[in-house]
C-alpha cells in the first residue's frame, strides 16, 4: 500500500486530523483535497522559503495546482543550528497564509514571528488568522490569545515533565477540554 493509497482510504473514517510525515508525491493531492474540504492536516516538506514551499508542491511530481496553496494556513520553518558544540532544530519563521493571489500567482503571506539569531529571540508581528479567528468567533484577539498561552503552558510543563507517550499526551489533551482546571490541578503537584 503506498501512501496516496493509504490518505484516500484514511478519508473513509472521516478523520479529525490528517498527518502525513513528509509529502513527496500524489499523496498530496489528497492531502489539500481532505483541506478544502475542511479537515485539518499537518505534513512535513523539505524547503527552505516560501518560493521553495510554492516550487516543491506546484512541480512534478507533487504538481498541485497553485491555486490549492491557499488551503495551507501556516507554514513552519526550521533550522539547524549549531551552538556550543551541539546541533539542535530552532523555529526560524512562522508564515501565515493569507490567500493566493492568482493575477500574480503567488501566495500573500505574513511573517508573524522570526527568530532572531544575533539576540536568539523571537520577534512577533500582527497575526492575521489571529484576526481572522477573533472575527468568526466574534470575541476580542486577546481572549483567544490567552486561551494559546494557557495551552503553551501545559505543552511546556508536559515537556518539562517528560509526558511524552502517545496514552499520557492524549489523556491531558482530553482531559483539557472536558475539565481544563483538572489540567491545571495537575501542574501544580
Amino acid at each position: 500500500i503506498d501512501m496516496h493509497q493509504l490518505l484516500k482510504s484514511s478519508m473513509r473514517q472521516r478523520p479529525d486530523y490528517l498527518i502525513v510525515g513528509e509529502v513527496r508525491g500524489v499523496e498530496a493531492e489528497v492531502l489539500f483535497q481532505a483541506m478544502a474540504t475542511g479537515h485539518p492536516g499537518l505534513s512535513t516538506i523539505h524547503a527552505d522559503s516560501i518560493a521553495a514551499v510554492i516550487d516543491r508542491l506546484s512541480t512534478p511530481p507533487i504538481e498541485l495546482p497553485l491555486s490549492v496553496l491557499q488551503n495551507l494556513d501556516l507554514i513552519i520553518f526550521l533550522e539547524k543550528i549549531k551552538r556550543e558544540g551541539k546541533f539542535f532544530r530552532k523555529l526560524a519563521k512562522i508564515v501565515e497564509v493569507e490567500g493566493f493571489d492568482a493575477k500574480e500567482k503567488e501566495l500573500k503571506v505574513n511573517d508573524v514571528i522570526v527568530w532572531d539569531p544575533a539576540t536568539d529571540e523571537f520577534v512577533k508581528h500582527e497575526s492575521f488568522i489571529l484576526s481572522q479567528i477573533s472575527k468568526t468567533h466574534a470575541t476580542d484577539a486577546s481572549v483567544i490569545l490567552e486561551e494559546i498561552m494557557r495551552r503553551a503552558n501545559i505543552l511546556k510543563w508536559m515537556s518539562e515533565s517528560k509526558i511524552a507517550r502517545f496514552d499520557e499526551v492524549s489523556k491531558i489533551i482530553n482531559m483539557y477540554y472536558v475539565h481544563p482546571n483538572a489540567v491545571f490541578d495537575l501542574m501544580k503537584k
